[in-house]
């Protein structure tokens, strides 16, 4: 079972055209998990990192491949995790969330 560790580290968060954010919304820990998995395990995913931005609400911010379309990457996690994508969210300062799959 994954953990969330949370990093009392704040940052300001840009996005470039090839990344994609999904609200989690409210979730426990393992839920939480399992649609990181789903997600790290897209094949047009190159990254994922799992942001808490208050207890209990989570984003999650997918970097894909530059030869990927970024539209339809999207609309396929959308379906994965069963949650619509935002758009970019620069300029908001957030907490950085790390799993620790062990």
């Amino acid at each position: 079972m994954a953990s969330i560790e949370r990093i009392n580290s704040s940052k300001r968060l840009s996005m470039s055209n090839d990344e994609i954010d999904i609200c989690l919304g409210r979730g426990d820990d393992i839920e939480v998990s399992n649609k990181y998995d789903l997600v790290a395990s897209h094949p047009s995913v190159r990254s994922v990192i799992l942001r808490k931005l208050s207890p209990d609400h989570f984003h999650l911010n997918i970097d894909v491949f530059p030869n990927m379309s970024v539209s339809d990457v999207r609309a396929d996690l959308e379906q994965l995790v069963g949650r619509k994508c935002h758009k970019k969210l620069a300029g908001k300062s957030v907490n950085k969330g790390i799993i620790n799959l062990e």
